[in-house]
């Protein structure tokens, strides 16, 4: 492990754009995020975590694998396809 991890274990929300660029960044704990809007202020944008690094690991509640109508939450969805993240759901 080479990178920055970042470990928030009150936060219910982040707004767009927090992680931007971080390209260090390879391990996000985020076990409180709460809602439906809590990661960039909708389940189907991508940009929360916009250019942060390949292959790091995010854990996130359970919530978040079918937030966007059913589907993936877009933030979650782009690092794994986009960033070829590792998610633990919670």
């Amino acid at each position: 492990f080479n990178g920055y991890a970042v470990n928030f274990p009150k936060v219910k929300t982040v707004g767009v754009g927090a992680f931007y660029n971080c390209t260090n960044l390879q391990w996000i704990y985020l076990p409180a995020l709460s809602g439906s809007n809590a990661l960039g202020g909708s389940p189907s944008d991508n940009v929360v975590f916009k250019d942060v690094a390949y292959s790091g690991y995010i854990q996130v509640p359970s919530y978040y694998s079918q937030s966007n109508a059913g589907g993936r939450d877009g933030d979650i969805a782009y690092l794994q396809d986009t960033l070829g993240w590792g998610v633990n759901w919670l």
